[in-house]
C-alpha cells in the first residue's frame, strides 16, 4: 500500500514540474548571485547583517498593462537572492496570474488568493491582500536561502 502511494505522488510531482517552463536565471536580466552595490542603478534602502534591500530608481514599474507600485531587490552578502514586487488591486491581481502562468507554465500551488511556481533553483509566489487590495509577488533563489537557513540553524536560531 505504501509503495502504490509513494508511486503515485511521485507521478504527481513529475506532473507538476513537467508544466513548468523558462525558470528564470534572475530578476529583469539581472542574474541571481549578483552584486547590486556594485551597480550606479541601484539605491540602498537599509541593511540589516549580511541583508541589504536595494531599489532601481530607473525601474520600469509596469508588467503587461499592470501599474507597479514597488519593487524591492535583497542581497545577502552582496549577492541577489529576493525580489519583491508589489501592485494594488484584485482585476490586476487576476491578470498578473495570467501573465505568470503564460511565461512560466501553471502554478504548482494554486488557491482564490494565492498561487506559486516552484522550479528547481527559483521559487516565485504571489499573493492577494484583500484587506489591503494589494497584491505581493515574491522571487527567491533557493539556493542562498538554504545557505541563510544553514547558517541560522548552526547558530541556533532556525525556526521550530
Amino acid at each position: 500500500m505504501n509503495k502504490k502511494i509513494l508511486i503515485i505522488l511521485l507521478m504527481i510531482n513529475t506532473a507538476v514540474f513537467a508544466q513548468l517552463k523558462n525558470e528564470p536565471d534572475g530578476f529583469r536580466g539581472i542574474k541571481w548571485g549578483t552584486n547590486l552595490s556594485a551597480s550606479k542603478e541601484f539605491y540602498k534602502l537599509g541593511e540589516s547583517g549580511d541583508n541589504k534591500s536595494y531599489y532601481n530608481e530607473n525601474e520600469k514599474m509596469k508588467i503587461g498593462d499592470i501599474d507597479i507600485e514597488r519593487i524591492t531587490y535583497e542581497s545577502n552578502k552582496d549577492r541577489l537572492w529576493f525580489v519583491t514586487i508589489e501592485a494594488k488591486g484584485i482585476t490586476n491581481y487576476h491578470e498578473l496570474r495570467k501573465i505568470f502562468n503564460s511565461q512560466y507554465g501553471n502554478s504548482t500551488t494554486s488557491s482564490s488568493d494565492s498561487c506559486g511556481w516552484h522550479f528547481n533553483k527559483v521559487l516565485i509566489l504571489m499573493f492577494f491582500s484583500h484587506r489591503y487590495n494589494s497584491i505581493t509577488v515574491i522571487y527567491k533563489y533557493i539556493s542562498i536561502q538554504n545557505e541563510i537557513d544553514n547558517a541560522k540553524a548552526k547558530k541556533g536560531g532556525g525556526d521550530l
